[in-house]
């Protein structure tokens, strides 16, 4: 009987432990999918928070669909995306309106090249980086809004 006991307390410490260290590392901030990203960043340099939220430049990636929308300062975009590990992420059948903006092109320009450059991703807290190798991030996001 002491056996079975002991068998049952171990295994019943086993699971709690499981789902303790489960619980740390899904709490611990927005996931990839399914959260609105602020750019912030792009190629080094410091994107400033617009005045009008609805001008900010953002994305969305959805894990059901595997695509992958958003607001690129001037049109919006979307295309489909994979994650085949943790880490790895490619984007594919990017495409957008075609409005022209009186400034901000040529940022536009430079953040929409990310997706054909970006091979894998990091996230830390609530910002995402989307990187090419280990080179410096290409652009980096702010958690907006998660589910």
């Amino acid at each position: 009987m002491t056996r079975i006991t002991l068998i049952l307390l171990a295994s019943f410490m086993v699971f709690a432990f499981a789902c303790e260290s489960f619980k740390k590392t899904t709490s611990e901030g927005p996931a990839l999918t399914g959260t609105q990203w602020r750019l912030v960043e792009l190629n080094g340099k410091a994107v400033e928070k617009s005045a009008d939220p609805n001008r900010d430049i953002t994305m969305k990636l959805d894990k059901g669909t595997g695509r992958i929308a958003g607001y690129s300062g001037c049109n919006n975009f979307t295309g489909s995306f994979s994650s085949a590990s943790e880490s790895r992420i490619s984007f594919s059948l990017m495409a957008g309106t075609r409005k022209a903006c009186m400034d901000g092109m040529e940022r536009e320009a430079e953040f929409l090249k990310v997706f054909e450059m970006a091979d894998n991703y990091s996230l830390s807290g609530t910002t995402l980086s989307l990187n090419k190798a280990r080179m410096a991030p290409l652009a980096r996001f702010e958690a907006v809004s998660a589910p």
